[in-house]
């Protein structure tokens, strides 16, 4: 929904737009980011997947026009770079029926998460998004006429909270910004090289896996050794990051049921 990055870093003007509603689909923070900096990402799932034990609205959005050539390009610069099928982690590709609000129905394809996803991409409930990641939602939403009562459950987010670990905060961010420099110079460079330069549609799947597992080995060794040292990375609960915590208290966070 942000302009910033559809139509500016994207350079993808729709043919025609309107916001809808996805009945049965839910927007999730589950997605897992990079702990301590930009912890989680939003995703949609369908509600049976959903793991938050509270009731939450259906996902609302913006319906874009656009061609084919113009998806390929906003599936190469999410998560999985344009490998969509599991193999390279980010989303999966899923095609739904939306309402929008003048209550016409018509069918959509999106980006989502599939139960296949859960151990290995989709953490916890508890997940929280930085400020930053939840500026871009917020306002991408307001900008995009959706339903105030819909922003004001975005609003409710609540975010990491990067003060709360202290000295711990910084040592993590720094040791993980080490580590993931091969990540951090693909995504700032390398995919734009295969993209821009190179011309294609995405890029080769051999460095988007490598890549990935890459990542799937820091989250196995180094990062239960940071959350030990410096506090939970994805929320602001302690190391524990089980979804079967039924003991802490959430009373301030969105996940109250609207």
């Amino acid at each position: 929904m942000s302009e910033e990055v559809f139509a500016k870093r994207r350079q993808i003007t729709a043919q025609q737009s309107k916001p809808c509603t996805i009945p049965n689909y839910i927007l999730s923070y589950q997605l897992n980011g990079f702990p301590f900096m930009e912890p989680c990402f939003a995703t949609c799932m369908k509600r049976e997947h959903s793991s938050y034990p509270f009731e939450r609205p259906d996902v609302q959005g913006m319906a874009f026009l656009i061609t084919e050539s113009e998806f390929k390009r906003v599936l190469a610069t999410e998560g999985g770079s344009g490998w969509n099928d599991g193999s390279c982690g980010g989303y999966r590709i899923s095609t739904v029926e939306a309402v929008d609000y003048d209550d016409n129905k018509f069918t959509v394809v999106t980006l989502t998460n599939v139960p296949a996803d859960f151990n290995t991409r989709i953490n916890s409930w508890k997940n929280c998004p930085s400020q930053r990641y939840k500026n871009l939602v917020v306002n991408g939403a307001k900008k995009s006429g959706v339903d105030s009562k819909y922003i004001e459950f975005l609003e409710k987010q609540d975010i990491y909270d990067r003060s709360k670990n202290g000295c711990g905060q910084k040592l993590a961010i720094a040791i993980q910004i080490l580590f993931f420099l091969p990540t951090i110079l693909f995504m700032v460079f390398g995919n734009g090289l295969f993209l821009k330069c190179l011309k294609l549609d995405r890029s080769p799947w051999i460095i988007v896996r490598i890549l990935y597992l890459y990542r799937k080995a820091i989250n196995c060794i180094l990062h239960p050794i940071l959350f030990l040292c410096c506090g939970n990375g994805y929320n602001n609960s302690g190391y524990n990051n089980s979804d079967d915590d039924e003991n802490e208290n959430d009373d301030n966070s969105e996940i109250k049921k609207l």
